[in-house]
């Protein structure tokens, strides 16, 4: 295994535990919104605890989007060390309609 495989998958394990940590400290938040504790609070904190649940679940959203890209085709290449985008199909070539007239810029106009 090269050095660039191994940082790979340190690499892997590192997004697997923020992912995991993430989690936890979000269903912690959740249990804590929903207590007697949390109704009790000053109306502005409730509000700012809210919208850092709604901050952290998109953050572990993008979290699990990347972790999803281990096994996908645009996942993060060890060679590189950055993604690779899949090469792009070859776009099918539509057919004229017939009867409709197109620019040719060398002929001027044709059938």
């Amino acid at each position: 295994m090269t050095d660039k495989t191994v940082q790979y998958e340190q690499y892997q394990e590192s997004l697997l535990a923020e992912k995991k940590d993430l989690d936890e400290k979000l269903a912690r938040l959740v249990n804590f919104i929903g207590s007697t504790t949390f109704q009790q609070l000053p109306n502005n904190y409730c509000d700012l605890l809210q919208d850092q649940q709604i901050a952290m679940e998109e953050y572990a959203r993008i979290l699990a989007a990347r972790i999803d890209l281990f096994t996908s085709d645009y996942a993060p290449k060890a060679e590189t060390g950055g993604p690779e985008a899949p090469e792009p199909a070859p776009k099918a070539e539509e057919p004229e309609p017939k009867g409709k007239k197109k620019h040719d810029k060398d002929n001027d106009w044709k059938e």
